[in-house]
């Protein structure tokens, strides 16, 4: 079965996804499992087209389908379109994910899927997979991510904007205006019921020059009290906040998670 572009899971123009699977698949018996990526760019940029090179690499290096993601985005200025803001973004995502469940023809093991979310992205995963009262995953996608990987992002947006007080623009535009944004900072939240098993892996490079480890650190503390099965890899890239995504380093973290999540 050759890759799919352009798999529409919504109405709007920006809800499409593209599949990528490895050359071999079909004369396998098993299923390759799936790894979904959901790229960042602050909620208002980026797109699928990116990332073709980083898809086929990651086919290559796992031997697993991937998918790659594209949401509806905020616009960078108010006058430049409409607002949009949280919770658009991720229930875009969280429709493209039960999409994959659902798509009978798809020759991926749609059991065992890994979710890796960088910058805005790893937010947006958090938010479906941690307790929050704006996302419904269904019981089948909960019991189906059996690891995800959270690498460069943003969990606590009020920590965030003390570090970064010049993020405010992004962060009003795609969160909208607040006193405070503890009701959408991920490291905050607690366990998902259903998604008790889900091993999760936060990854944080200290040549990021846009966020910075105190994140990380503020993950990790939320999942861990959250009692969720988390570890931290702060050592296995070291380049920066987009470059380090193409790199063997960052493959060879998706492949052992792939590896340990297949156990």
């Amino acid at each position: 079965m050759a890759n799919i572009r352009e798999l529409p899971y919504g109405d709007h123009p920006l809800n499409k996804l593209d599949l990528y699977y490895p050359e071999d698949h079909v004369a396998t018996i098993a299923k390759p499992p799936l790894i979904v990526f959901v790229h960042g760019g602050a909620w208002r940029s980026g797109d699928k087209s990116e990332y073709v090179s980083f898809a086929e690499d990651l086919v290559n290096k796992t031997g697993a389908a991937v998918a790659i993601v594209n949401y509806r985005i905020s616009p960078r200025k108010p006058e430049d379109a409409p607002a949009l803001r949280h919770p658009a973004h991720t229930q875009d995502l969280l429709d493209a994910l039960h999409k994959l469940l659902e798509e009978e023809e798809m020759t991926f093991d749609s059991t065992r899927m890994i979710l890796v979310g960088h910058s805005c992205g790893a937010h947006m995963i958090a938010s479906i997979f941690l307790q929050s009262s704006l996302f419904n995953p269904s019981t089948e996608l909960l019991s189906s991510v059996k690891g995800v990987i959270v690498t460069e992002g943003i969990y606590d947006v009020d920590l965030l904007l003390r570090t970064n007080p010049d993020y405010i623009s992004f962060i009003q535009g795609a969160l909208g205006p607040a006193t405070n944004y503890e009701h959408v900072s991920v490291s905050r939240f607690g366990a998902q019921v259903g998604g008790e098993h889900i091993h999760w892996l936060i990854v944080q490079s200290a040549g990021d020059e846009l966020i910075s480890q105190d994140q990380a650190d503020a993950m990790w503390e939320g999942l861990r009290r959250a009692e969720q099965d988390v570890e931290m890899d702060n050592t296995s890239v070291t380049e920066n906040h987009f470059e380090l995504l193409r790199t063997q380093g960052f493959y060879s973290i998706v492949d052992k998670m792939v590896s340990k999540c297949m156990e």
